[in-house]
């Protein structure tokens, strides 16, 4: 969440516009150091693209809403997009093919906010995931999972 907490929360609160700004500017320069429209968790540009990372900023940067971010978060919705498990879902590959139904619902949440950069069927395997771990009681099942092998 961290910079792009900032950026929601001073957009929000329409407070701090020189610190959120900053922070604004900190996240476009990362993505942008990344080719790929996706944000990392750490500082080493394009080794850890990160969805969850992703997912935050593209929020952020809707509600903050300048030229420059939305074509930033336009460019991280797409990378999401390319990236999306024929599932519906995200897999960390580095972690055993983990996916996590958390990052799942947040990626789709991002998505949603900017449907124009991609097709319009976007979410479709992705809001079945979602729904079918809907639970009766109005709480929603959270695991992690091993991506599945397809033959």
């Amino acid at each position: 969440l961290g910079t792009a907490g900032v950026v929601e929360a001073f957009t929000l609160t329409a407070s701090h516009a020189t610190e959120r700004n900053e922070a604004r500017d900190s996240l476009l320069f990362f993505q942008g150091a990344t080719t790929t429209g996706a944000w990392d968790l750490d500082t080493n540009p394009g080794d850890t693209s990160d969805f969850q990372a992703t997912a935050y900023a593209i929020m952020a940067l809707k509600a903050e809403g300048s030229g420059a971010s939305f074509a930033a978060a336009k460019n991280g919705v797409k990378w999401l997009h390319q990236t999306q498990a024929g599932n519906g879902g995200w897999c960390y590959v580095d972690f055993g093919n983990i996916e996590v139904t958390e990052v799942d619902g947040e990626a789709l949440w991002a998505m949603s906010l900017i449907p124009e950069a991609v097709v319009p069927t976007f979410t479709h395997w992705g809001l079945a995931i979602l729904l079918s771990l809907f639970l009766g009681t109005g709480a929603w099942l959270v695991y992690r999972r091993k991506k599945s092998q397809t033959v």
